[in-house]
């Protein structure tokens, strides 16, 4: 705590409102009511200690049927600062089981760990934290073999960049995973697996009161009723969208992978890296973009598979929806909901894809893809292109694209040794190298080039030559 942020008062007073609200939260977003697979065992403890509270909480049971992990009590420390803040340390237990029936089917250790955090009472969250616990074991009492994992950890940091506006970045990775089975044949072990994301000018105030609205109707919607939800919850869930302000304008979400390694028996595969993710940007401009994107590298599979000469060692994908009308496509998601209300699903659905296109088609929105790239090892191929949704064009879309295709003989090469299995590619890919125009690569390699357009006249060409008759003939 720095020199600007003194402690406030601590009291009574404020270790009842620390309970109320601690008790608040637990039964808002935790123990729901009696079918609630959290249960507790005690109550919050609140004690005014000095310049900060100690807070105990209850031993939480998670699992109503079932084998059911037992978390006995939290210790933590709350100092509120000057700025009505609140930093936060908390201790969790070293030792853990899983049970069923009296019987203890596993134990959890964690040899570890650092809890701490500045919460803001304001917005009911956490704007900085901190978590990560060390050596975690997984040991079954009957069985021999154990998981490890060497660390988990969660990381998030805000930055307040307008009044009650926040840009936020979070990372949650769990590191050094290790599987083993003891006697049984087999392995599993992982380098790394995360998700890593941010947030731009997020509405911390508007954000929370939305969350809390929407979690009270969800809860009182009885979302996991075999027969469905109330209709009607579709349509309250529109009129709070509909009075809720923008909460953020840019957001990316991205999960990654490193160094999969599993093996049982003869059979296993290893993965050096992947990651996938989505992106959202200018919502608070008048036309947004969302795009996804997912890459691959160096893939492995035993026993050896008939295709392993053409094995994707490298794979790069990024997609676009570039320019989308935001307020049209927010107001056809409230109009989707309060139809649904009224309704059904289908029809509404029905009607939300007409809007959508209607939309689309007159905003000047496009799909992007700014990459496609895939390394078989005997071969690579690039793509890219453009597709823009036009009333003015009969085929209503105008396109451009390129793909490229080197070594397409080595590929095919590779399709015919696998027998059967590639006959249908193979018959395809011929074709398609009978079109192409022909360069080499600076490896020396053929390179088949494809230019394709889709013109506002209508015209489908293929590297400058207009493929309308060719098309004719192929649907005779």
């Amino acid at each position: 705590m720095t020199a600007g942020q003194a402690a406030a008062q601590v009291d009574e007073a404020g270790a009842d409102e620390i309970r109320r609200g601690v008790e608040n939260y637990i039964t808002q977003y935790l123990v729901t009511g009696p079918e609630s697979e959290v249960t507790l065992q005690g109550d919050v403890e609140v004690t005014a200690e000095g310049d900060h509270y100690a807070v105990t909480l209850p031993t939480f049971i998670f699992g109503l049927q079932g084998p059911q992990l037992v978390v006995d009590p939290i210790l933590a420390t709350l100092t509120p600062t000057a700025d009505d803040l609140i930093d936060v340390t908390w201790t969790m237990p070293s030792r853990y089981e899983v049970g069923a029936g009296g019987q203890t089917m596993a134990t959890m250790s964690i040899d570890a760990q650092t809890a701490e955090g500045t919460f803001a009472p304001a917005f009911e969250t956490f704007t900085d934290l901190n978590f990560v616990l060390e050596r975690i074991e997984l040991r079954p009492t009957q069985e021999e073999g154990a998981a490890t994992v060497d660390t988990f950890s969660m990381v998030m940091d805000t930055e307040e960049v307008a009044p009650d506006r926040f840009d936020a970045d979070f990372d949650v990775v769990l590191a050094g995973l290790d599987v083993d089975p003891g006697q049984q044949d087999g392995v599993l072990s992982l380098d790394e697996i995360g998700l890593a994301g941010s947030i731009s000018h997020l509405d911390m105030r508007e954000y929370t009161m939305f969350g809390q609205q929407l979690n009270q109707l969800m809860s009182a919607a009885d979302m996991e009723n075999p027969r469905g939800p109330d209709p009607m919850v579709f349509g309250d869930i529109a009129a709070l969208l509909r009075e809720t302000p923008n909460l953020f304008s840019d957001m990316d979400l991205t999960y990654r992978l490193h160094g999969l390694n599993f093996r049982d028996g003869q059979e296993g595969a290893q993965l050096g890296s992947a990651s996938a993710g989505m992106y959202v940007t200018g919502l608070d401009q008048p036309a947004g973009t969302i795009g996804f994107h997912a890459d691959m590298n160096e893939l492995a599979i035993q026993p050896t598979p008939p295709f392993n000469n053409i094995l994707p060692q490298e794979v790069r994908a990024e997609v676009m929806l570039v320019d989308l009308p935001n307020e049209q496509l927010l107001n056809l998601l409230i109009d989707f909901l309060e139809q649904t209300s009224e309704m059904g699903p289908d029809m509404a659905g029905t009607m939300f894809m007409v809007g959508l296109q209607q939309a689309v088609m007159q905003s000047g929105a496009s799909l992007e893809v700014p990459e496609i790239y895939v390394d078989l090892g005997v071969s690579e191929i690039n793509f890219t292109g453009t597709v823009s949704p036009t009333a003015s064009s009969p085929l209503g879309v105008v396109a451009d694209a390129t793909l490229t295709v080197s070594n397409m003989a080595g590929l095919i090469g590779e399709l015919q040794a696998m027998g059967p299995m590639g006959q249908d590619v193979v018959q395809g890919l011929t074709v398609l190298q009978t079109m192409g125009e022909v360069s080499q690569t600076g490896e020396g390699q053929s390179l088949h080039s494809y230019h394709f357009q889709a013109t506002d006249a209508g015209q489908v060409l293929l590297n400058g030559n207009d493929m309308g008759p060719m098309m004719g003939q192929l649907m005779q």
